[in-house]
């Protein structure tokens, strides 16, 4: 049930309720998460909703989103099908002031585990703040602690894993998640 469908519906559902801010996606499929959330919003609402993909890193933005064309760059408005797309990375400099967007993604939320407390908060305040509506916090490889997110309400919480699409690389997932812990 960790499956492509499910987490679908889950984003959807979250969509719709507008009691929800913030939903936490984690599993075993890691550079699909984030991709699916982009093909949902992107299929589910309507045209010209603001969305900020916040990175660990401007450089590593082209990657994560399967672009070779244009070298991405910071507060500056890309179209992508329905959305106005916008990116940032956790590094504050890279963050547009007085900026409001409908849709936030944080993608790893890996990345900032390892930053200090005041740190991670200030990056995770700033979307709240800047966010409008809903904020999506994706992991990476899920071999890190999360609890630190539990100062936040994370009001839905979903598993993507590989394991009906590849079950190959979810086993190899795994495997490295049980050796880190």
């Amino acid at each position: 049930m960790n499956n492509r469908e499910n987490l679908r519906q889950q984003i959807e559902l979250f969509l719709r309720n507008e009691n929800e801010k913030i939903m936490f996606i984690s599993g075993t499929h890691q550079n699909e998460k984030h991709r699916e959330v982009l093909r949902v919003i992107n299929s589910f609402l309507d045209k010209g909703v603001k969305v900020l993909f916040r990175a660990n890193a401007i450089d590593n933005i082209n990657e994560f989103i399967d672009n070779n064309d244009v070298d991405i760059k910071t507060k500056k408005l890309y179209k992508s099908g329905n959305l106005n797309m916008y990116f940032d990375s956790i590094n504050k400099a890279s963050w547009e002031t007085g900026a409001r967007y409908n849709i936030s993604i944080l993608y790893p939320v890996d990345s900032i585990c390892r930053k200090n407390d005041n740190t991670r908060r200030e990056i995770i305040n700033d979307l709240i703040r800047k966010t409008v509506h809903k904020i999506f916090l994706v992991t990476w490889t899920d071999n890190v602690d999360y609890t630190w997110l539990n100062e936040f309400t994370i009001d839905r919480k979903v598993v993507f894993d590989a394991e009906e699409e590849d079950m190959a690389y979810h086993n190899r997932v795994i495997n490295i998640i049980n050796k880190q812990f």
